[in-house]
């Protein structure tokens, strides 16, 4: 699928016509810089920035999720065509969203997304209490130490 078609799948698939311009930030390779893009980014609010040249920042974010999604997911078995790829990326999606992340407070993408707020405390007694829980058995699974 060419990048003007994952753009406009993208734009299509919005619940709500935007406002305002949406910002792109993408890197600054061919795909990204072609007379087909800017002819779609002329018809539809997006508006296209440079990472590390339009905006200070990068797309490290989404080059992560990229990495994410190749080494978790597809690179773990053979994908003989594009169906079987659609596919895959959508179950890697699927299972990505509804996965509960650390950074998210052990909520999941999904219920971030769905407003579902973050009880911080909660969340560390739970990881205090595991940790505890999980030294409780692992010394209990012991067997005793025998001199050699």
């Amino acid at each position: 699928m060419s990048t003007t078609a994952v753009l406009q799948k993208g734009y299509d698939s919005l619940q709500c016509t935007p406002v305002q311009k949406i910002d792109l930030i993408v890197d600054g390779g061919p795909e990204n810089k072609n007379s087909a893009v800017k002819m779609l980014l002329e018809s539809i609010p997006l508006k296209k920035l440079i990472a590390g040249v339009d905006v200070t920042y990068s797309n490290s974010l989404i080059e992560a999720v990229n990495k994410i999604l190749k080494y978790r997911y597809l690179f773990r078995g053979p994908i003989p065509d594009l169906e079987h790829l659609a596919t895959a990326v959508m179950k890697a999606i699927e299972d990505y969203n509804n996965r509960p992340h650390l950074v998210l407070w052990g909520l999941t993408p999904n219920q971030v997304h769905a407003g579902t707020a973050f009880d911080k405390e909660a969340y560390r007694e739970r990881i205090r209490t595991a940790g505890i829980e999980r030294r409780r058995i692992n010394h209990r699974s012991c067997r005793p130490c025998v001199a050699i």
